[in-house]
C-alpha cells in the first residue's frame, strides 16, 4: 500500500511538473484554451497493423467515450499502439490502460496496451478542470459476413413424415405433414419443440408444395385446382377463384406504385398460363401459354424489394419443366404475366436441380440443396448477388454447414430477427429428414 501510495504521488508530482513546463512554453494562456479539457481528434497507428492508421474515431463528448464505429476485420491481432491526441493546449493527458491498471503519464512515443478499453485523464491548463474519456477499439468477434448454423433440434415432430411444408405465420412456425395417408399439423413458437394442433376443413389432394403466405392468409391449390385459404393455419375454407390455380409460385411485393400481386400456374384445357391477382379470386392470365422450358413444379421461389431503387421482383430457379426435364434457369417477373429468363441453360450457373431452397437474405439470393437430374441429393449453396441473373458457389463464408446432410423439398424462411430458418427435406428415404436448422449472418460483435 506504501508503495502505491509513492507511485501515486510521484505521477502527480510528474504531472505538475509536465502542467508548469506546457504553462512556460505555451503563450495563449488565456480565455477557454485555459480551461479547456477536452480532446478533439484521436488516432491509432501501429507497424504491425497497417490499417488502423486510416481508421476512423469517433469522439462522445457527452458520454466520454472514444471508439471506431467501423470494426476493425475478424482476426486482427493487436496489442500495443501509438496514439494521436489533439487538444486545445492541454496540460496532460494520463491514461490507464485496462489491460493492466497502471496509470501512466502519456506522451505521443508511449505505445499503449489497447486489448482492453483505455481510460484518458484530460486536464486542462490553468488546472482547474479534467475530463475523463474511455477507448476502446472494436474488433469483429466473428468473421464478418460468415452465416453460422445451429442445429436446433433433429427429431421435431419425432413420426414418420412422407412430406411436409413449414411455415412462419404470424410470427409462428407451422408445419403440414403428411403421415400415414393424412394430414396433420404442428406449431412451434422456437423452431426446436412442436406441439400437434387441430386440423380443419383441409383438402385431402392438397399439394403442399404450392403453399403460400399472401395479404395475411395462407393458400394452396388442391390437385383439382381449387384453392383454399386459411386465416389461421388450422382451419381452411375454399376459396371461390375465377380459375384453376395449378400451383402458386409466390408473391410480388407492394411498392409506392403499385399492390402486391399474388402470382401463379393457371392451368386450362391442360396448358399452363401464368395468372396474377390481388385478391386470389378474380385472376388475370397471361396471352400466350407458359414457354415450354418454365418450370411447373419442384422450383424455389423468393421475392426481393429495395425500396430506396422502387426494384421489386420475383424469381423462379431450378425445378422441373412440363416435359420432366429437370432445370438450372432462373426466371423473374416484375408484373407476375411475363417472366424474362435470366441466363440460358448453358450460362454457368448451378447445375440442374429440383426442390431446391430459393431465399431471399441480406440483399442476395441463396440456393440450397435439391436433387440434381441424375437423382443425386445435394447439400451445395449458391449465391446470386446479381438478382438470380448469375450464380456463384457459396465461399467458405457462405456455405452451410458440413452436418447439414444433402436433401431436397426443404421449407426456408426468414423470420423477424433476421434468421434463416431450414426445416426438414427428404434424401429419398422411406421418412423425410426430421431436423430444424438456423442461420445468421455475423455483421457485428465487437472485441
Amino acid at each position: 500500500m506504501k508503495l502505491k501510495a509513492l507511485l501515486s504521488i510521484l505521477s502527480f508530482i510528474q504531472l505538475l511538473g509536465f502542467m508548469s513546463c506546457l504553462s512556460d512554453d505555451n503563450t495563449d494562456t488565456s480565455g477557454v484554451a485555459g480551461s479547456d479539457a477536452q480532446i478533439y481528434s484521436f488516432s491509432m497507428s501501429t507497424d504491425s497493423v497497417p490499417v488502423l492508421a486510416g481508421v476512423s474515431f469517433t469522439i462522445d463528448h457527452l458520454n466520454g467515450l472514444i471508439y471506431n464505429i467501423d470494426s476493425l476485420p475478424y482476426g486482427t491481432k493487436l496489442t500495443k499502439a501509438l496514439c494521436s491526441v489533439t487538444t486545445n493546449a492541454a496540460a496532460g493527458i494520463m491514461m490507464i490502460p485496462g489491460a493492466t491498471g497502471d496509470t501512466i503519464n502519456w506522451t505521443p512515443s508511449d505505445s499503449v496496451n489497447f486489448t482492453q478499453p483505455v481510460k484518458l485523464i484530460v486536464y486542462s491548463r490553468d488546472g482547474i478542470n479534467k475530463k475523463t474519456y474511455t477507448a476502446q477499439l472494436n474488433i469483429h468477434r466473428q468473421e464478418g459476413g460468415r452465416i453460422s448454423w445451429t442445429q436446433l433440434t433433429d427429431k421435431a415432430l419425432n413420426r414418420p413424415v412422407s412430406f411436409q411444408k413449414t411455415i412462419l405465420f404470424n410470427g409462428i412456425y407451422y408445419t403440414f405433414a403428411e403421415i400415414n395417408g393424412s394430414f396433420v399439423l404442428y406449431s412451434s413458437a422456437s423452431g426446436s419443440t412442436w406441439t400437434e394442433q387441430t386440423l380443419s376443413g383441409f383438402p385431402f389432394d392438397a399439394d403442399l408444395s404450392s403453399m403460400v403466405i399472401y395479404k395475411g392468409a395462407v393458400y394452396l391449390a388442391g390437385t383439382s385446382g381449387v384453392v383454399y385459404q386459411s386465416v389461421n393455419a388450422g382451419r381452411w375454407t375454399e376459396v371461390s377463384s375465377s380459375a384453376p390455380v395449378k400451383t402458386f409460385i409466390g408473391s410480388i411485393p407492394e411498392t409506392k406504385t403499385s399492390p402486391s400481386l399474388l402470382c401463379a400456374l393457371i392451368s386450362i384445357d391442360e396448358t399452363c398460363y401464368f395468372g396474377v391477382t390481388s385478391d386470389v379470386s378474380t385472376w388475370q392470365t397471361s396471352r400466350d401459354a407458359i414457354p415450354a422450358n418454365f418450370p411447373v413444379s419442384g422450383f424455389g421461389a423468393a421475392s426481393d424489394y429495395n425500396p430506396a431503387a422502387a426494384y421489386v421482383g420475383l424469381i423462379a430457379a431450378g425445378g422441373k419443366n412440363a416435359q420432366g426435364t429437370v432445370l438450372n434457369t432462373t426466371w423473374r417477373t416484375s408484373d407476375g404475366l411475363n417472366w424474362v429468363q435470366l441466363a440460358d441453360e448453358k450460362a454457368t450457373n448451378f447445375a440442374g436441380k429440383e426442390g431446391a431452397v430459393v431465399i431471399y437474405y441480406a440483399g442476395k439470393y441463396y440456393l440450397i440443396g435439391g436433387k440434381d437430374d441424375s437423382g443425386t441429393y445435394t447439400d451445395d449453396m449458391y449465391v446470386s448477388v446479381t438478382g438470380g441473373v448469375t450464380w456463384q458457389k457459396a465461399d467458405t463464408l457462405n456455405a452451410i454447414t458440413d452436418l447439414y446432410s444433402p436433401r431436397a423439398y426443404a421449407s426456408a424462411c426468414v423470420n423477424a430477427d433476421n434468421r434463416i430458418m431450414l426445416f426438414g427435406g427428404t434424401n429419398g428415404g422411406t421418412t423425410w429428414i426430421d431436423d430444424v436448422w438456423s442461420g445468421f449472418l455475423n455483421k457485428l460483435g465487437f472485441k
